[in-house]
């Protein structure tokens, strides 16, 4: 296993060569929080970094990495912004402050703080963001 200071290096290399790494955190037996996956790097270019909530890794991934793309060709991700084209079918997603960022301790450990973060939020199967009303599926019976 790899040392704080061997992955600190790694990543620094990671984001050397592309500008950016992701981490990933899963929940504990002690601590079931969701997974959730964050950047490191976009900091060094002043941009908010960003983190994905609720999604297994690879897909937060695949998601991050077409945002930090998107970043790097001069196209930046601002709070309150609906986004297309980082999710396959069209699906939007929309970026937000992130309330709490003490959860970032990479983004800490290398740049010394983690204030500016956006959370890029999916919508539900029905395509309804979190704070968004719809239909409820409870039926009731006329006697």
């Amino acid at each position: 296993m790899l040392s704080r200071d061997e992955l600190l290096a790694d990543l620094r290399d990671k984001i050397d060569r592309r500008g950016w790494a992701l981490v990933s955190v899963f929940g504990t037996a002690e601590d079931p929080t969701p997974p959730f996956t964050y950047t490191v790097g976009l900091t060094a270019v002043g941009h908010p970094e960003l983190i994905v909530y609720g999604l297994p890794p690879q897909v937060a991934g695949a998601i991050l990495n077409r945002a930090g793309d998107r970043i790097r060709a001069g196209d930046p991700v601002m709070a309150g912004q609906r986004l297309t084209g980082l999710v396959q079918g069209g699906l939007q997603l929309v970026a937000l402050r992130a309330a709490d960022t003490s959860a970032l301790t990479t983004v800490r450990a290398i740049y010394g703080a983690s204030d500016d973060v956006l959370q890029l939020v999916w919508p539900d199967a029905a395509g309804r963001m979190p704070w968004e009303a719809g239909p409820t599926s409870i039926r009731t019976r006329s006697h």
